[in-house]
């Protein structure tokens, strides 16, 4: 009998370290070290979590359309899912719950009142694609410069795509976007940094600017003249529209993910050289960049004789990270059709 009772002692032991141990590994926390992307109302904030070798973890909070960045978070703390931080220069906190694999934080932003704020994993390249995009700086103005290419092992003069990024951003995060596509299509890409990182203006990130980025990129590699294109994103959207009309004959088309005119830049279309083609991307639920405001965008495009496209794309904002693989295989498609000059015909001189 008393064998009998230490067997169920011993078996109801066991047990509840099974049970336990299970448990431990339910509430195991995840790795969230790395880059968020959230939407609150209808500001676009991201989330940088960096965590040591103690694994203690540290972060800053950016509110990109109200050009607000680098605010330090305090109090970071990841206990088994559930997180938190506090954010005191504006007086914020945060509470939420991350999935088991790290890729989603779910959880309610409170300054004064709560709301819903939930963050996605921003999603980068492979790090042999990171590695290969490179950093340069050179003189321009009397300042120093920086930029990022990709250039793929392949012999030139080869296109070139010049990335301009959204507010808050920089070169790199462009070049890692479009790495994989360049190396695969056989195109050089080269993202130069706004001189103010919050947006793109013709004072200081003049065509000169980007042209002297181009014969940057050409002192180490041939490039195709009549086959440089522009991409931009939100505010570097927005810029390339500009640069389509102001600088025509330097790009032999542009296109763009979320970006629009402002009525007050109508007026430049009096400067048109030459009438470039454009293709516009957006979604149908874009709050920086209202379908209605891009589709009158095209409409003064295309009275201005300028061939443009527009495609609104369904159930997406203006998060271009999400979905830069599609945006950008669609953009090349249609960029790669344009030429500067059109090659002559056999025989013809």
């Amino acid at each position: 009998m008393r064998n009998i009772l230490q067997c169920r002692v011993l078996f109801g032991f066991l047990l509840y370290v099974l049970l336990a141990t299970s448990m431990d590994a339910q509430l195991a926390s995840p790795s969230i070290a790395g880059n968020f992307a959230g939407v609150l109302g209808n500001l676009h904030v991201t989330l940088h979590l960096q965590q040591d070798q103690a694994g203690a973890l540290t972060g800053t909070l950016d509110s990109v359309d109200q050009g607000a960045f680098g605010l330090s978070c305090a109090h970071v703390t990841l206990s088994g899912r559930q997180f938190s931080f506090e954010v005191p220069m504006v007086h914020g906190s945060y509470k939420g719950e991350a999935s088991a694999d790290g890729k989603t934080i779910t959880g309610t932003w409170n300054q004064g009142s709560p709301q819903p704020l939930n963050f996605t994993r921003q999603i980068t390249v492979s790090a042999p694609a990171r590695e290969m995009a490179t950093r340069n700086t050179f003189e321009f103005a009397a300042n120093t410069r920086t930029f990022y290419t990709f250039v793929p092992k392949a012999e030139g003069p080869l296109p070139l795509v010049l990335l301009l990024h959204g507010s808050g951003r920089n070169g790199q995060v462009m070049v890692d976007a479009w790495a994989v596509l360049a190396a695969k299509e056989h195109f050089i890409v080269a993202a130069p940094d706004a001189y103010d990182p919050a947006f793109w203006q013709l004072k200081m990130d003049p065509p000169d600017f980007l042209h002297a980025v181009v014969d940057q990129v050409e002192a180490k590699h041939a490039v195709d003249r009549n086959r440089i294109y522009l991409f931009g994103h939100s505010a570097g959207a927005m810029y390339a529209l500009l640069l389509a009309i102001l600088d025509s004959h330097s790009f032999a088309a542009a296109a763009v993910h979320a970006g629009a005119l402002q009525p007050d830049n109508y007026r430049l279309f009096a400067y048109a050289g030459r009438r470039m083609p454009i293709a516009i991307w957006v979604g149908d639920q874009d709050l920086l960049f209202p379908v209605e405001q891009v589709t009158a965008t095209k409409k003064e495009f295309e009275s201005n004789g300028f061939p443009i496209e527009l495609e609104i794309i369904p159930h997406h904002d203006h998060n271009y990270y999400v979905i830069s693989d599609e945006i950008n295989g669609k953009a090349w498609e249609f960029l790669k059709k344009a030429q500067l000059r059109q090659p002559e015909a056999a025989g013809q001189h």
